[in-house]
């Protein structure tokens, strides 16, 4: 999963504003999107498409599922991550993202002097 992970794009996702709410909330319990859009008043749609993302690249890892009066499962989500590194240094963009519960970090890179960026005049 984490292997074809962009780091452009998981910059871009690690530096949202909900994502950064999300991922602080969910590293100090498993929370659930009800809690979390009621918490840092995130609009309901937006959250949960978030908590979509982060989970299927990873961030977030469903802890338990509590079952509801109307049936639908609430679902509580913690963090996959300890810590994440954004740098960027010698025209390279590095993302590294430390997972809890493993040895060595995992580190994902990419050379933006390799890219082809458009500068314009303005």
């Amino acid at each position: 999963m984490v292997n074809s992970m962009d780091p452009i794009h998981i910059s871009k996702v690690l530096t949202d504003e909900y994502t950064i709410k999300i991922l602080t909330a969910a590293s100090r319990k498993p929370v659930s999107a009800y809690d979390l859009c009621r918490m840092y008043d995130i609009p309901v749609l937006r959250c949960f498409n978030v908590v979509k993302e982060l989970e299927s690249l990873g961030l977030l890892k469903l802890e338990k599922q509590i079952p509801q009066t109307n049936g639908n499962m609430r679902k509580y989500y913690g963090s996959s991550i300890k810590t994440a590194t954004i740098t960027i240094e010698n025209g390279k963009l590095r993302v590294k993202l430390d997972w809890l519960g493993r040895k060595s970090g995992t580190e994902e890179s990419v050379d933006l002097t390799e890219n082809k960026l458009e500068i314009l005049d303005l």
